[in-house]
Parts: structure tokens; sequence; C-alpha cells
């Protein structure tokens, strides 16, 4: 692959939230009454009218940490909104983790 290839790869490549797009995703939030919950679900990156570019995570209905029924449970996150970073996600069985709590960032490391 010659630079101008390579450039041009990287200049259509997704960023941010982008990224996530059909992707398995692991998020982990605050819990009021425990330290931390993380649910999983697959990410979809798409145009809302009212909020523009968002991520919207159907959470699994098989995740005991999510309760939810299927088709029933989603996050939204506004991209013009979000402030966090995208992390390696192997350690929940996903390809990436957001994670949305207001404590330290995950032990590892693992920046994507």
């Amino acid at each position: 692959m010659n630079q101008a290839q390579h450039d041009a790869k990287r200049a259509t490549a997704p960023t941010g939230l982008a990224r996530c797009h059909q992707k398995r995703v692991a998020v982990a939030i605050d819990h009021p009454k425990r330290r931390q919950v993380v649910v999983r679900g697959v990410a979809y990156y798409t145009l809302d009218t009212t909020l523009g570019r968002v991520l919207r995570i159907d959470l699994e209905p098989n995740d005991p940490e999510s309760s939810a029924a299927p088709g029933s449970s989603s996050l939204l996150i506004c991209e013009r909104q979000w402030r966090g970073k995208l992390y390696s996600g192997k350690r929940f069985e996903c390809d990436y983790l957001l994670d949305l709590r207001t404590s330290a960032v995950p032990s590892s490391g693992d920046t994507r």
C-alpha cells in the first residue's frame, strides 16, 4: 500500500463512537446500590433529526445486569455530549467498552 492509499484509508476510517457501529459493546455505568453495572449490547451509529449523531445500544435480553426484555431496552449516547473514551471490551467478551461511570477508568488502561 502506498502512502496515498494509506492516507485515504485513514481519512475514511470511522472515529469516536462511529467505530462501535454494528459492534458488540459493554457499557459501565454507576449504580446507586452497587459500585458499577456493566451491560452489553449491539451498537448502531445513526443520525437522529433532533439529537444529531447518536450511538444506540440495544441491550441483550439475556444479560442478567440489564433486565431487558427482547427489543425493549436501549441506551442512547449523543456524540456531541460524549466526553468519554473507548476501551477494549475483551474483558467483557465485547469489541469495545464505553465507560460512563463518574469514577475511574478500567484498570487495564487498554484504550483504542
